[in-house]
């Protein structure tokens, strides 16, 4: 029998970003969100979120993994946002770039590569 306790993590609100009046986006940071060791010897694996669910009118509208669930569709119909969504050139995953006043940001506007 494998054990699996509980685990709590203490998290900072790094950054809150309102995208549109029905979206926000969270980025959580601290300590406990990494990997590690806790009482009794168990481990702690890394906090990672695979994917996410997306709210509409108190129903889950969809949910799983980021490159499933963002489509153009479901950003206009959910969030009123029209979206144009690239691959980030970062890291592979999907990058909503939101169209203002009849244009599209150019991706390189919109994207910041790591520093070395």
């Amino acid at each position: 029998m494998q054990i699996h306790p509980i685990v709590l993590r203490r998290a900072e609100v790094a950054r809150v970003v309102d995208i549109t009046p029905n979206m926000r986006r969270i980025t959580l940071t601290g300590a406990d969100l990494a990997a590690g060791e806790m009482g009794a010897g168990f481990a702690r694996p890394l906090f990672l979120s695979d994917g996410f669910d997306v709210m509409s009118g108190g129903r889950v509208a969809a949910e799983g993994p980021p490159a499933d669930v963002l489509t153009t569709d479901l950003l206009r119909d959910v969030f009123a946002v029209d979206a144009a969504i690239i691959e980030d050139p970062v890291n592979g995953g999907p990058r909503v770039i939101t169209r203002h006043r009849g244009r599209t940001a150019a991706p390189e506007d919109q994207c910041r590569k790591a520093a070395p």
